[in-house]
């Protein structure tokens, strides 16, 4: 599946198409705490993470030391979402214009995918955390190929 094929996807299924700071969020992975609080125009809080929100989508940037090792984003549209209920990731992936084909889906769970992205080597994974949540997204180097 092509970028556009998910982008078209998540448009078609009532999904708006995210734009900075959420678009591509990967790109935070290994900043300095400092450049990404500019990049994504937020403010560190005491244990360093940045959080932003809109009004459709909720995204935390944890740091670890003084890097941002973890990116989760919400997408608050997709509430409530049940853990019994499948859902397609790829239009998902689309929201953040995040290419399907770029990834290798190696897990696939009724409430949680895992794709790895050899690339950039990160585990991207998309669920439904808990009953009633949103569908949400995590980039991750620290579990890439594990």
């Amino acid at each position: 599946m092509t970028l556009a094929d998910a982008i078209e996807r998540a448009i078609n299924s009532g999904l708006d198409i995210v734009i900075a700071p959420f678009h591509r969020p990967f790109q935070y992975i290994g900043m300095s705490i400092t450049e990404a609080a500019k990049a994504v125009g937020g403010k560190p809080n005491e244990v360093g993470n940045i959080i932003i929100d809109s009004e459709q989508s909720h995204m935390v940037l944890e740091a670890e030391g003084n890097f941002i090792s973890y990116v989760d984003v919400e997408i608050k549209k997709t509430a409530p979402w049940s853990q019994s209920c499948p859902f397609d990731s790829e239009q998902i992936l689309g929201v953040l214009s995040i290419n399907p084909s770029e990834l290798e889906l190696v897990r696939k769970q009724t409430h949680f995918h895992t794709y790895y992205d050899h690339k950039r080597k990160l585990k991207v994974s998309i669920s439904c955390q808990y009953e009633g949540a949103p569908l949400s997204v995590g980039f991750s180097s620290k579990y890439y190929g594990m």
